[in-house]
């Protein structure tokens, strides 16, 4: 039997799509899962959803420069994530 590249790419894609997990719910900046860690020490972990490609983050895990201050000030906003701000 030959080696055929191609139909070994197809594999690899399929068997990578179909045993990935879903990467929209985990903290782009640490890695964190959004079921998993609402409460981190004792302290309720706030998450903020980038407007462009509904991406979570951990408000904690966004850099200085980035962020925009308290949850309240995200909700009113149209934030994106450092990933979106580099696209436009």
């Amino acid at each position: 039997m030959l080696f055929e590249p191609m139909a070994y790419r197809q594999y690899l894609k399929t068997y990578l799509l179909e045993n990935s997990d879903f990467m929209r719910d985990n903290c782009l900046y640490c890695g964190r899962t959004g079921y998993s860690h609402r409460v981190m020490c004792g302290k309720k972990v706030e998450w903020v959803e980038c407007m462009d490609c509904n991406r979570w983050m951990v408000i904690d895990c966004i850099p200085d420069e980035d962020k925009l201050g308290t949850t309240a000030d995200y909700e009113k906003s149209d934030f994106k994530c450092i990933l979106c701000q580099e696209k436009h």
